[in-house]
């Protein structure tokens, strides 16, 4: 099955399986973690740019912050944590994630809902999830029809046949199909990795964000 075929039962049944097991809410939180700490350096250069871009917006503040495919809420809860003035939300399909991310982090709002059909928010994150679509540029569009600020993480790999998932358009092309980023940048992820002999892997992950 294609990844963009899969449903929200086939993701709830994920979510009832290996997920945490695997490391998958460890992996969510350290590469929105990482990501963190370049955005600092991309909201300053976007605050020095033409950019029609409100301060309060680029710095979090008053915002509302959508984080979509959430899974468990680890990478919403580091949202929360970097922009605490700001009203964050996590989404995902599954309704089995939304249930646990609400028992994990009650102090954050998860909710079920599609990238593919979002809603209006200032800023739009999603980490290590529009590679499992099978059109990134256009799930990208639709956020910024809707959205003010728009980041997101994605595999960053030298071997373009590991980066995408089945039949999946690789990120050079659907990054074609878009705009010229506002700030992109490429870091690595330490991660744990059940299947190494060492335990932990070095995972790359390229940002892109755009501004509206």
């Amino acid at each position: 099955m294609k990844t963009w075929e899969q449903t929200a039962e086939d993701m709830d049944e994920r979510f009832r399986g290996g997920f945490q097991a695997a490391g998958g809410n460890s992996q969510s939180l350290t590469f929105m973690l990482n990501a963190a700490t370049k955005l600092p350096e991309s909201f300053n250069l976007l605050r020095e740019s033409t950019y029609d871009a409100s301060t309060n917006i680029i710095e979090g503040y008053e915002a509302t912050i959508a984080d979509y495919g959430c899974a468990l809420g680890d990478g919403s809860a580091i949202l929360q944590a970097v922009f605490p003035l700001s009203d964050v939300i996590g989404y995902d399909i599954s309704p089995v994630a939304v249930e646990l991310a609400r028992e994990r982090w009650p102090h954050i709002k998860f909710e079920v809902g599609d990238i593919l059909k979002p809603k209006a928010h200032d800023i739009a994150f999603a980490s290590h999830v529009i590679e499992h679509l099978q059109y990134p540029h256009k799930v990208i569009q639709g956020l910024l029809e809707l959205h003010k600020v728009v980041v997101v993480i994605v595999p960053f790999v030298t071997d373009t046949k590991y980066e995408t998932h089945e039949g999946a358009m690789n990120t050079a092309d659907w990054l074609s199909k878009l705009p010229e980023p506002a700030f992109e940048c490429a870091y690595n992820t330490l991660r744990a990795d059940l299947e190494s002999d060492n335990k932990a892997i070095c995972e790359g992950n390229h940002l892109y964000m755009w501004v509206k």
